[in-house]
């Protein structure tokens, strides 16, 4: 029996090719995960097919660098744990408190970030934090945490629109442990 002959009859299902695809838990969505012996600071960023795609250092406690893979990998964003710590993101964000790059609401219930002049969202929701724009109901990503993993799920849209690199280093300071207020 021809499996693809159901799909020239008006009353049969075609066959399922869940998981014969290689798209992620949700349709448009690029998945990394944050693969680290003690904390998200000290990891390696994978990404499609389980490759590296980032690597997150931790320099005497007091730096934070999120680069590319490899001894030559290019800075990407730097986190400076003073008081108050610092973030940048090359060609993004200039050097700011990390309390306005994720500004706590005043009912402290979401985190607010400004990008492009535009104005996101990071919420917990469930055993997870996502973030969308401001008033819209469109999620843009996704952080969770599974063991001795941190996965970021990020629409494609999103990472194509720049959203990529600040969704990456809001992920290392929302899961640091640390103090970034």
């Amino acid at each position: 029996m021809n499996p693809y002959n159901a799909w020239g009859s008006g009353d049969a299902q075609p066959p399922s090719v869940f998981g014969a695809l290689p798209f992620t838990q949700q349709s448009g969505m690029l998945v990394y995960t944050f693969s680290y012996n003690t904390d998200v600071t000290n990891s390696i960023v994978l990404g499609l097919g389980n490759t590296a795609q980032f690597e997150v250092t931790t320099e005497s406690g007091r730096y934070t660098l999120l680069k590319t893979p490899g001894a030559g990998g290019r800075a990407i964003a730097l986190v400076e744990w003073g008081q108050p710590p610092q973030v940048e993101v090359r060609d993004y964000v200039v050097k700011q408190p990390v309390s306005s790059f994720l500004r706590l609401s005043q009912d402290r219930s979401h985190r607010i970030m400004f990008y492009r002049n535009r104005q996101f969202t990071w919420v917990p929701t469930g055993n997870a934090i996502s973030v969308r724009f401001s008033h819209h109901t469109e999620l843009l990503a996704r952080i969770s945490q599974n063991g001795r993993a941190i996965t970021l799920e990020i629409a494609q849209s999103a990472a194509q629109a720049g959203m990529l690199y600040m969704c990456l280093i809001s992920t290392i300071l929302l899961q640091s442990g640390r103090s970034i207020d």
